[in-house]
């Protein structure tokens, strides 16, 4: 759903949606990156950061996504609602 949904909202909006970046590692059989065009310039991948870049660039965005059928409600969430940054789940 995930890539799905965003390459959707980068469609709509072009070059005003926001950037979406990407912490940890890419979700099995998520190759629409490569596939799309469109993508390329919207989603930032960013693996393998030290825990205070992932808080930097948590508390510098707009809110978290969390479309993962695979993670339930987990430190990702609490930590943002816990930093004021709206949550998408």
């Amino acid at each position: 759903m995930g890539m799905h949904s965003w390459r959707d909202v980068v469609a709509k909006f072009g070059l005003s949606a926001p950037k979406l970046v990407v912490i940890g590692v890419r979700g099995r059989g998520n190759d629409l990156l490569e596939r799309c065009p469109g993508l390329r310039g919207q989603v930032i991948e960013a693996s393998g950061l030290p825990t205070p870049s992932v808080k930097r660039l948590l508390l510098g965005g707009r809110a978290l996504l969390m479309p993962s059928f695979a993670e339930d409600y987990g430190p990702p969430m609490v930590e943002s609602l816990a930093a004021g940054v709206p949550v998408i789940a």
